[in-house]
Parts: C-alpha cells; sequence; structure tokens
C-alpha cells in the first residue's frame, strides 16, 4: 500500500515538472542584467567557425534548451530562459551543484545560456559560454477578511500603499537576475571541448 502511494507520488512530480517546461517563456518583464557580471571566463578555441557554432547549438539542445537567437554576425548565440531542474528530474542537466538544484527546488528559478563568439588575428575563432540564472518575484495580496481570499490569486492593481501614494507602480510579477552560473559555464565550455 505504502508502495503504490509512493509511485503515485513520484508520477504526481514527474508530471508536474514536465507541465512547467511549456511554461518557461512567460510574457513577464525581466530585468535582463548583463552577462557579464562575474562571469568567470571559459574559452574554447578553433580554426572552423561553422563547426564550433554547431558545437555550441548541440550541446545547448541536449541540456533540452530552445535556441533562440542566432546572430552569426554579431557571434552570439543565445537560448530562451529555461526553468531549472529541481530535485525529482535527474534527468535534466541546467543545475548541475546541489546548490543549484536545492534553490531551484525551493524558489522559481531559471537559466538562460548565451555563447559569444571572438574572431582573432591569427584567424581562429573562441567561444565563452556564459550562464544567467534569474529568480521570479510575485507581489503578495494583502487579505483583510475572509472573503478577499477569492482575490487572492487575481490580477488586482494595488490601492492605497505607500509606493502607489507616491505615483511609483511595481510589477505585480518579475524575473530578476541573481548572477551567473560559474559550474555550469565550466561544464558547457567541457563539453564543447570534448565535442570539438
Amino acid at each position: 500500500m505504502i508502495g503504490r502511494l509512493l509511485v503515485a507520488m513520484a508520477g504526481l512530480a514527474i508530471c508536474a515538472g514536465c507541465a512547467n517546461q511549456a511554461r518557461t517563456r512567460d510574457a513577464l518583464p525581466t530585468s535582463q542584467p548583463s552577462t557579464a557580471q562575474a562571469a568567470s571566463e571559459h574559452a574554447v578555441a578553433s580554426n572552423d567557425f561553422d563547426h564550433l557554432w554547431r558545437a555550441c547549438e548541440d550541446i545547448a539542445r541536449d541540456r533540452l534548451f530552445t535556441i533562440e537567437r542566432r546572430d552569426y554576425r554579431g557571434g552570439v548565440l543565445t537560448t530562451a530562459p529555461m526553468i531549472s531542474a529541481q530535485f525529482f528530474e535527474p534527468w535534466r542537466r541546467d543545475a548541475i551543484t546541489s546548490d543549484a538544484i536545492n534553490e531551484s527546488s525551493l524558489a522559481s528559478i531559471r537559466r538562460t545560456l548565451r555563447f559569444e563568439f571572438t574572431r582573432h588575428d591569427d584567424g581562429t575563432f573562441s567561444v565563452v559560454p556564459r550562464v544567467l540564472v534569474e529568480r521570479y518575484s510575485l507581489t503578495e495580496r494583502r487579505m483583510t477578511s475572509a472573503m478577499m481570499y477569492r482575490s487572492a490569486f487575481k490580477k488586482v492593481t494595488a490601492t492605497g500603499t505607500r509606493e502607489t501614494d507616491r505615483g511609483v507602480y511595481l510589477p505585480g510579477r518579475y524575473w530578476y537576475g541573481i548572477g551567473n552560473d560559474a559550474a555550469l559555464e565550466q561544464d558547457l565550455a567541457k563539453s564543447i571541448r570534448a565535442r570539438l
């Protein structure tokens, strides 16, 4: 009996994680911090630009990311943001350290891959993988009576707060950058070297 209950709970957890994938690209505003902040340099060099580019695309797809932007001339390859793996999703490889998995299990965290290509004077090319990590923020709603519980999850503009009295209207939900994932950047560079 207990075994069946555990299997059912694991199945529900897996379905919830897979359903979460469909909601990765929200129309929510994001803070868009610079990807250059505190990113460790893990450059991978190659003589063939096309081969290097395809290796980066393949590595991103292997980790279940969707390619969003391809700028060959500017030397930038970017993926769409993807909500990070939680503890019950061991097949995903976007959160590779135990701290990253714990963090994404306790809060809504998403990661975006960005590959920056550079052409050198000697005709060689290099790429630096960067991983932007963002956290989801949702404003709490005030409920002063039991009858207001129905509006807890509706889109309601705040009235009578200190901010709105001053003419400042904050978004109710948004993503904000919390830094870069140096461990994943290093692992991406290692995977690209192995692919080349």
